[in-house]
């Protein structure tokens, strides 16, 4: 073979071999990188959010069957030791909430315990759902603390208690009006929770006049032998000024827990004090 024989060869050799090699490889493409987008608990009715360790839930327990007044105990550490309770039905409907709950905690930043009573209202599911949670203080709608637990309604039965008002100018003598309610061992704190929502407008209507201000909460009541112990927030005499409110605001607290025949004296503290309190 000359010289341009064996070039010829080369060339077809290689050229041959390029074509197979780039027929047969099998390229794979580059991998689409994943995204993981975390997304934080919405404060809507329908969110699920993940629990979190800032607040627990001591009571009630997984499915406990709890009547008409739920007390919910737990320990939490949040901003301002201030945080929200709330019973949602089985649809996700918040239906009773409870804000501003305080802990027992000195400080703030460390745990403290909580224990606070949560009323359920009449046309409440079986099923409910009852959460505890806090607002991250960066304002964008994400939880710093969680925890929820589900339980069972013992009974969706109702009863009645009656609430009082005034009627007229008459700052001491009230009327009774009746309140459906969800049948509870605790029924003279459901009275008591029926009376701060005020008069309705059927019971406006009859004339029911109310001097106990708006956003009184009740700390504590307890009934020893046949006194009953009433402890309410400072709002409970929050702008309230002149004998005639402060007697009718006594008359409504007190006939409404008289309802009771178990029930023959009242003692009405706002945090705590019975002294120097509701003064004219």
């Amino acid at each position: 073979m000359n010289k341009n024989s064996i070039l010829s060869i080369l060339v077809i050799l290689v050229l041959g071999g390029g074509v197979w090699w780039f027929t047969t490889r099998t390229d794979s493409p580059e991998p689409t990188p994943s995204t993981s987008v975390s997304i934080s608990p919405s404060p809507s009715v329908s969110a699920s959010p993940t629990v979190l360790p800032n607040i627990s839930i001591t009571s009630p327990k997984l499915n406990e069957l709890v009547d008409g007044v739920i007390t919910v105990t737990g320990r939490a550490r949040v901003f301002e030791n201030s945080f929200t309770v709330q019973i949602k039905d089985s649809t996700g409907k918040i239906i009773s909430i409870q804000e501003a709950v305080m802990t027992d905690a000195k400080d703030s930043g460390v745990f403290g315990n909580y224990s606070v009573k949560i009323p359920v209202p009449v046309g409440a599911t079986s099923t409910l759902r009852v959460e505890s949670l806090s607002y991250s203080a960066k304002g964008d709608g994400s939880f710093e603390g969680y925890a929820f637990v589900q339980v069972k309604l013992m009974s969706q039965a109702t009863t009645k208690v009656q609430v009082a008002f005034t009627k007229g100018n008459d700052c001491e003598t009230v009327v009774l009006y009746p309140r459906d309610v969800i049948k509870s061992t605790q029924p003279a704190y459901m009275s008591l929770v029926e009376l701060l929502k005020g008069p309705t407008s059927a019971e406006v209507d009859l004339g029911a006049q109310n001097s106990i201000p708006e956003n009184v909460r009740i700390n504590s009541i307890k009934i020893v032998g046949s006194t009953a112990y009433a402890d309410f927030d400072q709002a409970l005499q929050q702008d309230v000024a002149g004998s005639c409110r402060v007697t009718a605001i006594r008359s409504q607290i007190t006939r409404t827990l008289k309802q009771f025949s178990s029930i023959s004296n009242v003692v009405i503290s706002i945090n705590g004090k019975t002294d120097d309190i509701l003064q004219p």
